[in-house]
């Protein structure tokens, strides 16, 4: 049993594929204390009590690293910086710690939702914590269930907020007052159809009952991805908003990244879409057409 590293004395080993530290009471790794061996592919350090990883000193292995065994340890919070190795191949096994699914779990549970054929050691992370989450698969938790209520340093980063379930391609007003907007989704998750709407801002059932603020609104089928919105009531704080419907019809989220600002200064203008066939063109198109009639009569 080992309980220390002497500085760099791992690091040495530059020939070592596979090292095994596992079952040795471990509790942490100073800085610079583990500098893993160049060539290491698999590492295990199960049936510890570790409380952190060093990450710093893993990512350094990312192009080859194939296996890292972290079970039966003491980390309570999912190392997030990992998420380069994960996305690059490395296998995580990560359970049997006493894991809190917050919000640091959500980019691994959103790499996870658009795997083919994850490897099944992604299902056995199981949440310890919060309590209405314990024993569940960590990978299959809502995004929404992982709060981020003790982060407080996440707060408005993109990298823990929930996925949306579709993104603005684009949304521009026409010349001729109507506004176009496209988007795309990203959810494997339900999704029957689409519901857009345009709310008022400017009332006070805007900041509370989404609903009774609405001045448009529109079912579009799930085979569509753009919608064009003619006829909008005139207002400097009109908000765009696409949402998804499940197949029970019911609509999932209200998300602020699925809605967009419609005031004049917020939107770029163009004129609709209109043929313009050039003479040049027009004429070896009249060409065409007579021969193929003279060929064919």
């Amino acid at each position: 049993m080992c309980s220390y590293f002497l500085p760099d004395t791992l690091g040495n080993l530059s020939a070592l594929r596979v090292l095994d530290i596992s079952h040795n009471d471990l509790t942490d790794f100073p800085p610079k204390i583990f500098g893993p061996p160049p060539k290491l592919t698999t590492l295990y350090m199960s049936h510890n009590k570790l409380t952190k990883l060093p990450v710093e000193e893993l990512l350094s292995l990312k192009t080859q690293l194939k296996l890292l065994d972290v079970r039966e340890n003491n980390l309570n919070q999912f190392s997030y910086q990992l998420m380069p190795l994960v996305e690059n191949g490395t296998v995580i096994q990560y359970s049997d710690n006493p894991l809190e699914c917050d919000c640091l779990v959500r980019p691994l549970r959103r790499w996870f939702s658009v795997q083919i054929a994850p490897e099944e050691s992604w299902e056995k992370i199981e949440c310890s914590g919060p309590e209405f989450l314990a024993g569940k698969s960590a990978v299959h938790v809502p995004e929404e269930h992982m709060t981020c209520a003790n982060r407080g340093s996440t707060k408005g980063d993109s990298e823990f907020a929930i996925s949306p379930d579709i993104k603005f391609r684009d949304v521009h007003k026409l010349d001729d007052g109507t506004i176009s907007a496209t988007w795309y989704v990203t959810t494997r998750e339900d999704v029957g159809d689409f519901y857009v709407v345009v709310r008022d801002l400017t009332t006070g059932a805007a900041r509370g009952q989404q609903n009774e603020a609405l001045v448009y609104e529109q079912d579009v089928p799930y085979t569509s991805r753009s919608h064009v919105l003619h006829a909008l009531p005139s207002g400097d704080q009109l908000q765009l908003c696409v949402l998804a419907r499940d197949s029970e019809g019911s609509v999932r989220r209200w998300r602020s990244s699925q809605c967009r600002e419609l005031s004049p200064g917020a939107l770029s203008s163009t004129s609709p879409p209109t043929l313009r066939v050039g003479l040049t063109s027009l004429l070896g198109l009249l060409y065409f057409v007579r021969l193929a009639m003279a060929v064919f009569s």
